[in-house]
């Protein structure tokens, strides 16, 4: 996640590096879209996974301490 969102940034700062948004921009900003998109896709991959998570839990929250024992 943290790797599409440097690619987001990093697009975004090379449209914003003169302060005008032009033509000369398009491709920086076709970049920005996807490396978005991606970003928005792995965000919600984790949420999915941990809503997963969150829904596998059918008891309370286990506490695992020194030994290996559960209570």
């Amino acid at each position: 996640m943290s790797i599409e969102f440097g690619k987001t940034i990093g697009a975004l700062a090379q449209v914003m590096a003169d302060g005008i948004v032009d033509g000369r921009d398009v491709p920086a900003l076709r970049r920005a879209q996807r490396d978005g998109m991606d970003l928005q896709a792995e965000v919600a991959t984790i949420l999915a996974s941990i809503e997963g998570h969150l829904q596998s839990q059918t008891v309370g929250p286990t506490l695992v301490v020194a030994g290996g024992s559960s209570s």
